[in-house]
C-alpha cells in the first residue's frame, strides 16, 4: 500500500512539472515577442475598382507563410478570382519543412470579379499565418478590413468627350442610297435607278395605281391590242 502511494506522489509530481514547464516557457516566449498586430502591421488599399491590394511590414525576425494566405469577399455580388503573391524565400521550418516565406515588406493584389453593379466599397476577411526566427509560431490571424475601390472615370471620360466633339452624323437609308449613285458613273446610276424601280413595282405601294392604270388602258377602246398596254 506505501508502495502504491509513493507512485502516486511521484506521477503527481511529474503531472505539476509538465504543467508548469510548458507555462514557464510560455510567459518567457510571450514577454519576449511581438503582438501580432506589431510583428505583422497590415494595411488594405483600392488599386482599381477591379484589384484590392494587402500589404504588410514584417518586423525584424518574423516572417509570414507564403502558402497561408487566404481572401474571402464579404461583399455580395463580389469575389475573389485570383492572387497575385511574389516570389517567396525558402526555408526550412521546424513546422512545416521546407516552405516559401515573406520578410520586410510584401503586397498581395487581388483581382476581383463584380457580378452586377460594380461597388464603390468591399469589405473582405484576410487570414495569414507568421512566426518568429525565435521557434514560436503565430496562431493564424484572421483579420477584417474595407477598402474603396476607385472608378476608371479616366478611359471613359475621354472616350465621353472625342464623342461629344466628333458626334456621329445620323444619315438615313436614301440619303446613303444617293450618295452611292452620285459617285458611280451615268451608265450605273441608270442602271440602278431602272432596278430599284423595278424592285418598287413589286411592293404595296402599287397596288392605289392599279385601277387607274386599268381605267386608262380600258379607254382605249376599240384600238386596244396586245402590246398596247406596254406603250402606255
Amino acid at each position: 500500500m506505501g508502495i502504491i502511494m509513493v507512485k502516486l506522489r511521484i506521477l503527481k509530481l511529474l503531472f505539476c512539472c509538465v504543467l508548469w514547464f510548458p507555462n514557464f516557457g510560455f510567459a518567457f516566449d510571450s514577454a519576449t515577442l511581438l503582438p501580432p498586430d506589431q510583428a505583422f502591421r497590415f494595411n488594405a488599399t483600392g488599386k482599381k475598382v477591379d484589384i484590392a491590394v494587402f500589404a504588410w511590414d514584417i518586423g525584424p525576425g518574423y516572417y509570414l507563410y507564403r502558402q497561408k494566405f487566404k481572401f474571402v469577399s464579404l461583399t455580395p455580388g463580389t469575389t475573389v478570382v485570383k492572387m497575385i503573391l511574389p516570389e517567396g524565400l525558402t526555408k526550412h521550418d521546424e513546422f512545416f519543412c521546407d516552405v516559401e516565406i515573406f520578410s520586410g515588406h510584401v503586397e498581395v493584389e487581388d483581382v476581383l470579379r463584380h457580378q452586377e453593379q460594380t461597388p464603390s466599397r468591399a469589405t473582405f476577411e484576410v487570414i495569414s499565418q507568421g512566426c518568429a526566427d525565435a521557434g514560436v509560431c503565430y496562431m493564424p490571424m484572421q483579420q477584417t478590413v474595407s477598402v474603396d475601390l476607385p472608378p476608371d472615370t479616366a478611359d471613359e471620360s475621354a472616350s465621353q468627350q472625342v464623342r461629344s466633339e466628333n458626334p456621329i452624323p445620323f444619315i438615313s437609308e436614301q440619303d446613303r442610297i444617293a450618295d452611292s449613285l452620285k459617285s458611280r458613273s451615268v451608265w450605273f446610276t441608270a442602271l440602278g435607278l431602272f432596278g430599284f424601280g423595278l424592285l418598287l413595282a413589286f411592293t404595296p405601294c402599287v397596288f392605289p395605281t392599279i385601277p387607274i392604270l386599268a381605267g386608262i388602258i380600258a379607254g382605249q377602246g376599240q384600238g386596244l391590242t396586245t402590246l398596247r398596254p406596254f406603250g402606255v
